[in-house]
């Protein structure tokens, strides 16, 4: 690698299978594959980023159709979606890619109480499908199919109390009757 600090990405491969003879209700078979990278280039450029797929064959209960990492309304992880409410879009296959910047110290690097906190920029893009199958399975219809491509976009500021992130995102696209409000995530990230 050409960078000076760097890791290299990740790729995680994932199977979950349920079976018949295994005294299962429901027979299906789900397949993941998720690419994790950070590359540090410079104080300006440093970007993580997390592009998975992952696909589902057989009849899924409600409760194990997939769904994006998202908004849980406690303390969650980083890389995912802000702007998104906890399963609110969910399928049996999605792809999806959430991707941040450090920008450091940029903005207020120079003010004595701000320093030690750094932004992050933030966009997050998924994609959801159903098949009639399972959607017809489904005991409860409340979830919901992306129009397109869900799109998502905000900051960050880091290092609160050296453990905490806040991040805010706005929906791109996607609105579901909600219109261009801000929404608000707090995350815990171990520097």
């Amino acid at each position: 690698s050409r960078f000076r600090e760097t890791s290299f990405p990740e790729l995680n491969l994932g199977i979950i299978f349920s079976e018949k003879y295994m005294n299962s209700t429901y027979e299906y078979k789900k397949y993941s594959a998720i690419i994790l990278g950070n590359h540090y280039i410079n104080s300006i450029l440093n970007f993580k980023y997390r592009f998975g797929f992952e696909y589902a064959h057989g009849e899924l209960p409600y409760q194990s159709l997939l769904f994006f990492r998202s908004n849980t309304g406690t303390l969650d992880a980083p890389l995912g979606f802000t702007a998104m409410k906890y399963q609110e879009f969910l399928g049996d296959q999605i792809f999806y890619l959430n991707f941040e910047n450090n920008f450091g110290k940029l903005v207020w690097g120079n003010i004595p109480v701000l320093k030690n906190f750094n932004l992050i920029g933030l966009f997050s893009m998924g994609r959801n499908f159903i098949s009639s199958e399972n959607y017809d399975l489904s005991a409860t219809k409340t979830f919901s199919i992306t129009d397109g491509v869900y799109m998502e976009a905000g900051f960050g500021i880091s290092r609160i109390l050296d453990i905490f992130r806040l991040d805010f995102a706005w929906r791109l696209n996607n609105y579901n009757g909600i219109s261009g409000k801000l929404f608000g995530n707090l995350i815990v990230e171990f520097f």
